[in-house]
């Protein structure tokens, strides 16, 4: 931005010096290699602006599985509050998040998504109390 800044400054002391701008050949060279350098850089600003909605639309696209990964950690540390021994950390789930994603075919985020409330439901309900099982796979439902 500030190229492009500059280059229009340039322009402006170059046409404001009050020479003549057909016969000076420095002054045409000069006006010449500034319209370039401003071409280029409002190339290169098109380019990044398109990048960055780019990856704006990709970081959208991995906000289900975000989600996923919200609602079955929250749903985790709900049963921590019906039975201290239940309590799971943010590196634990982190792993099971891991390994979910490693293990699960990339191409398609809602395999990723299925993948990961597998591993979070079955990696939480194995530490579970058989009595509150059914409650954990309730709560895991409703959310």
């Amino acid at each position: 931005m500030d190229g492009l800044h500059d280059a229009e400054e340039n322009i402006l002391e170059c046409l404001g010096s009050g020479h003549r701008l057909l016969y000076n050949l420095a002054a045409t060279k000069k006006l010449a290699s500034i319209r370039r350098l401003h071409e280029e850089t409002s190339e290169s600003l098109m380019r990044s602006r398109g990048m960055e909605n780019s990856l704006l639309q990709s970081r959208e696209g991995f906000r289900p599985i975000a989600r996923r990964a919200a609602v079955m950690f929250d749903v985790a540390r709900i049963m921590a509050e019906i039975n201290p021994s239940y309590q799971t950390s943010l590196a634990q789930f982190l792993i099971v998040f891991d390994a979910a994603i490693t293990h699960s075919e990339r191409t398609a985020v809602k395999a990723v998504v299925e993948r990961l409330g597998q591993s979070a439901f079955y990696s939480t309900a194995r530490s579970l109390f058989e009595q509150d099982r059914p409650l954990f796979a309730i709560l895991t439902a409703l959310e």
